[in-house]
């Protein structure tokens, strides 16, 4: 997969930097799937000056629910929190009264990435992952694409 990435962005503005960040989680020894995407996330988040605790919900023992809604203001709640997002699709599974009943503020991401120069593209492709979007935008970029995120 590197030659793939290597062969697609070698040309991108960032692709030194994101490249180098990519090579040292390839050379990771990491547990399993749950451990790598947690790297990938903490990687990321650092390239980005991004300054976030993660938590594992392995970690975070048993939060019983009776059904999806219960159960994530569980994790919400279990973390301290009083807001929580969610894509757009979580429409379909959560309820905003649930939340609030348990003070808990429900919001939805609604996705939008501004159109960026990409390379070898005629015509912007939004949307590719976020690895498109560091090749070819600086950090600052991307933390402002970030920080303009829509909610509602």
């Amino acid at each position: 997969w590197m030659r793939t990435i290597r062969w697609n962005y070698a040309k991108a503005p960032f692709f030194e930097k994101v490249m180098e960040m990519l090579e040292a989680l390839r050379n990771e020894r990491l547990w399993n799937v749950a451990h790598f995407n947690r790297r990938c996330i903490e990687a990321v988040c650092a390239y980005l000056g991004i300054d976030t605790s993660l938590v594992n919900l392995s970690d975070m023992g048993n939060i019983s629910g009776y059904d999806k809604s219960d159960r994530m203001i569980g994790i919400v709640e279990r973390c301290g929190g009083d807001r929580y997002l969610n894509l757009p699709g979580g429409r379909a599974l959560y309820s905003p009264c649930d939340f609030a009943c348990r003070g808990i503020e429900l919001k939805f991401l609604e996705p939008y990435l501004p159109p960026y120069r990409q390379m070898r593209a005629d015509r912007f492709h939004p949307a590719l992952s976020i690895l498109d979007v560091m090749m070819n935008c600086s950090p600052q970029e991307v933390r402002e694409m970030i920080r303009n995120a829509r909610f509602s």
